[in-house]
């Protein structure tokens, strides 16, 4: 079994955040629905810690507590360490 919790953007409506979280894994999905950049913050504990991008394979540290660029339709799939 697993659940979805929708994480807080901001009111921003152009981009999605989400972290799946089953027994095995967490899973945290952001993605970018418009033409336009957008810089995110979120501010969930629940997402803190490292996490490798499922596409590239290269880890990186949750973007809580920091700022990040989102690019026009971009996304990012982020899995926790």
């Amino acid at each position: 079994q697993s659940e979805i919790l929708m994480l807080n953007t901001a009111g921003n409506k152009q981009v999605l955040a989400f972290l799946r979280i089953s027994r095995l894994k967490h899973v945290l999905v952001i993605l970018n629905f418009s033409d336009d950049d957008h810089d995110l913050q979120l501010d969930e504990a629940i997402i803190s810690g490292m996490y490798k991008d499922v596409f590239t394979g290269i880890k990186k540290e949750a973007p809580s507590n920091k700022k990040l660029m989102m690019e026009p339709w971009s996304y990012l799939v982020l899995e926790k360490l």
